[in-house]
């Protein structure tokens, strides 16, 4: 996640959607005042601790502070951050909302389909098999398989720009341009943890389809997503 103060810009994370990738891009352009979330280089080869952009200021104001965040504090001694995937939300309360309404706020969709792989493959680091892979989808909370709730605020999406990681590098061409950024080509971080060869078609059985398709429903309506691919 990143909030630039000098570009007034905010990046929302959605896991599985090339976010590494982006923010390492983007990150390149941040100043010592702007927030950014700790990332990293596990299981990937092709990028390296040196590649990516340092964390700093995760720290949250207490001012800033829900009673949660309070009570944590107080029973745990545990101080509230800026995590990876922050929701919207969330990020709206600690920064407030004068900033949050000032700023360009842009995150990265994927066919909720695609996306449920990918999430398997990243996180049980085993080769895909039909039996297990569904298994996963049918099981997995709906908060991990549903990314909605990530880049809105009471059922509202709350970005300025919604990009689709089928088209990625030309829709952040869009976003560097709004910001005045110039973005050169964004890295693929993580990439090889997905063979991109095997349609998820082959591999989600009826019933797993059918929990995305309920589960997702909302951003395959959203973004044109189904079953077949996306609408151009």
């Amino acid at each position: 996640m990143i909030i630039s103060h000098r570009h007034r810009f905010i990046f929302v994370r959605v896991p599985k959607t090339a976010s590494t990738s982006v923010q390492i891009a983007f990150g390149a352009f941040c100043g010592e005042d702007d927030i950014v979330t700790p990332l990293s280089t596990r299981n990937d080869h092709e990028i390296t601790d040196a590649d990516l952009p340092a964390a700093q200021n995760t720290t949250v104001s207490r001012w800033r502070y829900a009673p949660g965040d309070w009570v944590r504090l107080l029973l745990a001694g545990q101080a509230a951050e800026y995590d990876q995937h922050i929701t919207a939300r969330r990020i709206r309360q600690y920064l407030g909302r004068k900033s949050w309404n000032a700023y360009f706020k842009f995150c990265v969709v994927r066919n909720p389909f695609d996306r449920a792989v990918s999430l398997y493959r990243w996180q049980e680091r085993k080769s895909t098999t039909q039996a297990v892979l569904n298994d996963y989808i049918l099981q997995l909370p709906d908060e991990k398989l549903s990314s909605w709730h990530r880049y809105t605020i009471r059922n509202r999406i709350v970005m300025d720009h919604i990009c689709r990681y089928e088209q990625l590098q030309h829709e952040l061409d869009d976003v560097a341009k709004r910001l005045g950024i110039q973005l050169l080509s964004v890295p693929h971080a993580k990439a090889g943890t997905y063979d991109h060869t095997q349609s998820y078609q082959l591999l989600i059985n009826p019933a797993a389809r059918q929990r995305i398709e309920q589960i997702c429903r909302r951003e395959l309506d959203a973004f044109g997503y189904s079953w077949e691919g996306a609408q151009e």
